[in-house]
């Protein structure tokens, strides 16, 4: 029985990877390190010359650089997060950094960094603006940062965000105490027992270490995210949002489901407490068909203030697919369409 437990645990796990999520590896990077991927190192080496304190101030202007991005990845991203808006950014020869962080630390440690990656740049080029390029939980982390009241970031002028749970995402809340209200309500007996109370303290304290601070973060609600809300979007930023709705249950399917629970409520009204319970765990946007990407639902990603807000019908993790993949196709390109190339 306590090998079924753990299948059961590692199913979840294996679950929510292949819904929406990157293919996970351990972030790397602690609070969060720029790694040069695609020409930023030369421009960076390679600064122009200051000018003197002699020299008049419009004479030999220093020329503006084209724009480079900083691509901001999502919860417990792999190595090959974000790699079809990588390949099309080499492909136009726009220099590229990734912003690598260890997602377990939670938005407000890792923002701290990404601020003074950022800081650094603009002292290192300031005659060059950065795009900021985001996924999921990555969006959140770019608006801890430039949202912020003392923020002192002049070197941001975009700010592209794939799939932000702005108003975070009801999966990021679920507890071993759902998942043992949901296998209640089935009849076989092991099914029952999979989760029972002397394994519930192991699963919840599974999810907490594998997700760390980033779970409570991106609850919907969280103090966070509340925080967030009360911000007012940056002035000096043009925002835009790319929401997902290939999320994998189709409107029907959840139609059906709403009714036959509701009639075997009907049926047996004792029943009604746990199958209550089922439709609360199972019955989310983020996993219906235009509604949401598999993770993160429409609504969630939308901001007041923000105008160029787009859905496609791409999955959470299609950024991270081949760009012969449709749906990345579409969403890198509406992605590239969003860079200024100065």
């Amino acid at each position: 029985m306590m090998t079924l437990r753990f299948t059961c645990i590692a199913a979840i796990f294996v679950f929510t990877a292949t819904v929406g999520l990157p293919r996970m590896g351990w972030a790397v990077g602690g609070e969060g390190i720029l790694v040069p991927l695609e020409n930023w190192t030369v421009l960076s080496d390679n600064p122009p010359a200051k000018k003197s304190p002699q020299t008049p101030a419009n004479e030999f202007p220093v020329a503006k650089l084209p724009p480079a991005v900083l691509l901001v990845p999502g919860m417990l991203a792999g190595d090959d997060t974000m790699s079809a808006i990588r390949l099309s950014l080499r492909s136009a020869k726009i220099p590229t950094a990734m912003f690598r962080y260890d997602s377990q630390l939670g938005a407000d440690r890792v923002a701290t960094r990404l601020a003074t990656v950022l800081s650094a740049e603009a002292d290192r080029l300031p005659n060059r603006d950065i795009v900021l390029v985001t996924h999921s939980m990555g969006g959140v982390v770019a608006r801890c940062v430039v949202e912020s009241p003392q923020c002192q970031i002049k070197n941001v002028s975009d700010l592209i965000m794939v799939a932000p749970p702005n108003s975070g995402s009801s999966l990021a809340a679920l507890s071993g105490a759902d998942v043992q209200d949901l296998l209640q309500t089935f009849e076989a007996a092991e099914l029952k027992t999979i989760v029972d109370e002397n394994s519930l303290g192991l699963l919840n304290n599974t999810l907490d270490l594998f997700l760390g601070n980033a779970k409570k973060d991106l609850s919907p609600e969280s103090e966070l995210l509340l925080r967030l809300s009360a911000c007012q979007r940056n002035p000096n930023i043009k925002y835009s949002i790319i929401a997902g709705t290939k999320a994998p249950i189709p409107p029907l399917a959840r139609g059906i489901g709403q009714l036959v629970i509701g009639r075997m409520i009907a049926q047996n009204p004792d029943a009604a407490p746990g199958l209550r319970k089922v439709m609360a765990v199972a019955d989310r946007d983020e996993w219906i068909q235009g509604l949401g990407d598999g993770v993160v639902s429409v609504k969630s990603t939308k901001l007041p203030g923000v105008a160029d807000h787009l859905t496609l019908p791409f999955a959470h993790r299609d950024p991270s697919e081949p760009l012969e993949n449709p749906a990345t196709r579409q969403l890198v390109d509406e992605v590239m369409a969003r860079i200024p190339r100065g």
